[in-house]
């Protein structure tokens, strides 16, 4: 799955990004790691068998890609909700800028904002309503 997202050369579904920046870790060793293996087809008692044989010592940013990649698969996050979720979360930030108070209160929309219940820990750092 990660070699066919590797091949597709221009910005769409399943394109993956990288920095330009070197400073960003994506550098000639990092992608050196990426693409550490490769897949070879091997003969085993006249059975053809599909193999992934190593061409570089070190895959750690192969294991962990895959890794993100299944655990996107896993999660299937809405990004339509996370964006709008994001956009209430700026225009709060902007209102904490200009001093209004918004303890406990949601943006529903560019003019109006809601009161949420206080929030419950249920363990260290994690909240629910």
């Amino acid at each position: 799955m990660l070699y066919q997202r590797l091949k597709i050369e221009f910005a769409g579904a399943n394109y993956i990004h990288f920095p330009r920046e070197l400073n960003k870790g994506c550098d000639e060793q990092y992608f050196k790691m990426l693409l550490s293996e490769k897949r070879i087809l091997k003969f085993e008692k006249g059975i053809k068998k599909w193999m992934w044989q190593k061409i570089y010592k070190r895959n750690e940013a192969l294991d962990t890609f895959i890794y993100a990649i299944a655990a996107l698969e896993i999660l299937s996050p809405n990004f339509e909700m996370l964006k709008e979720r994001l956009k209430d979360l700026t225009l709060i930030d902007n209102l904490l800028i200009n001093n209004t108070r918004v303890n406990n209160m949601r943006v529903v929309d560019q003019q109006e904002i809601i009161q949420l219940p206080k929030r419950k820990m249920i363990s260290n750092g994690i909240h629910i309503y």
